[in-house]
């Protein structure tokens, strides 16, 4: 796994990327005080279905773009939300500034099925 650990009956995890993860579960017995190590130990595979907002920073500006290369579905249509501010354009490009936070909003649809909407959110601090 990625090292977290987690104590419950019925727990969820957000991995941070793609890859395999080895997952374990542990019980513990409290009757004799045991631990039984590996009940349960499998490899998990995490991959993405949707796209991801991707960026670069070059020239004291951040660009922005959708990856759909692992998407199951190829949108045509979106727009940006960035702190508040509706932009059209497919790549934005915003002037750097350290320190900042970018509350980043990407509203996605299917050409002539705006029904079928998806969004995503990233949180970019800038250093």
């Amino acid at each position: 796994g990625d090292g977290t650990k987690k104590n419950g009956i019925s727990i969820s995890h957000c991995y941070a990327d793609t890859g395999s993860y080895k997952v374990e579960c542990n019980l513990i017995d409290f009757k004799n005080e045991e631990i039984e190590k590996a009940f349960i130990s499998t490899e998990i595979n995490i991959s993405i279905t949707q796209p991801t907002i991707q960026y670069s920073i070059e020239n004291g500006q951040i660009q922005l773009w959708v990856d759909q290369k692992y998407s199951d579905i190829k949108y045509k249509e979106y727009y940006w939300i960035i702190n508040n501010m509706i932009i059209r354009d497919q790549k934005p490009n915003l002037p750097f500034e350290s320190e900042k936070i970018l509350q980043i909003k990407l509203v996605l649809w299917e050409e002539k099925k705006e029904s079928n909407s998806i969004g995503i959110l990233k949180k970019l601090t800038l250093k």
